[in-house]
């Protein structure tokens, strides 16, 4: 199987093969190509990141031949309940044989009000995270979730889990096991 993966992010790509190989008792190969995600370089709200993860995939499925096609994009929403901001992630993945969208989310971590300041100052949250936590390339590693957590949600899983929630559809197509 072939699955075109709308990143070059080494964690990303390892989890979503890693996703797809517990999934299907196939051997896959992932791809992974530059997608562009077609809006802003810091989404927020969650829709905008959603569009993003949805963006991607299509791209890849458009120019490259293969079976699935996955799109990762990760950003912020806001909450108006809560009058925060939360982290938040989506997959969309997408198949060659027909229409299917499926989407997977991760689950929101608020951010504290310092990190949000920054992130307002910097206009992207991984260079503010980077400067916060007092790291570099924290989007190839741990991640804001990981270092929010003191690495108890870990990415890589994170993006493991979502593309397996989007997933469900194609797998399962709508039935229910149990």
């Amino acid at each position: 199987m072939k699955v075109i993966v709308g990143t070059k992010n080494p964690l990303k790509l390892k989890a979503v093969k890693i996703a797809f190989t517990r999934i299907f008792d196939e051997d896959i190969s992932i791809i992974g190509v530059d997608a562009p995600s077609g809006v802003s370089s810091q989404p927020v709200p969650g829709s905008e990141v959603l569009k993003g993860a949805k963006n991607r995939a299509e791209f890849c499925k458009d120019k490259i031949d293969g079976d699935y096609f996955v799109g990762v994009e990760g950003g912020l929403t806001f909450l108006d309940d809560f009058n925060d901001l939360f982290l938040t992630g989506f997959v969309v993945v997408l198949s060659n044989d027909n229409e299917i969208i499926g989407v997977g989310n991760s689950g929101l971590i608020q951010i504290p009000e310092d990190l949000r300041r920054l992130i307002e100052e910097k206009g992207r949250i991984s260079g503010a995270v980077n400067e916060y936590f007092g790291v570099e390339n924290s989007k190839h590693a741990l991640g804001v979730q990981g270092h929010l957590t003191n690495g108890e949600i870990d990415r890589a899983i994170e993006v493991e889990q979502n593309t397996i929630r989007a997933l469900t559809l194609h797998k399962f197509n709508g039935k229910v096991y149990g």
